[in-house]
């Protein structure tokens, strides 16, 4: 149960760049494990399924999931 509330810290940073960033969320769309490599972080079973065959409606979703902060100005761009 720990390691899911670990994972949603990466996966909403991965968001949070994709969302402000139009050329790494085209990479994140291409090749997500480069994308993914490309910020520091380790590309892990979770992190690959929650990215695999990633577009528009899907970013969306995730990013509904992700617990966002209330002051996050990510969140607020999308809200």
């Amino acid at each position: 149960m720990g390691t899911a509330y670990a994972i949603e810290p990466t996966v909403g940073a991965v968001i949070s760049k994709a969302l402000a960033d139009k050329r790494f969320r085209a990479l994140l769309y291409e090749n997500h494990v480069e994308a993914i490599k490309g910020l520091g972080l380790e590309v892990t079973p979770i992190l690959t399924r929650a990215f695999a065959g990633l577009n528009d409606s899907k970013l969306a979703m995730l990013a509904e999931k992700v617990d966002w902060r209330r002051d996050d100005p990510i969140n607020q761009a999308i809200s």
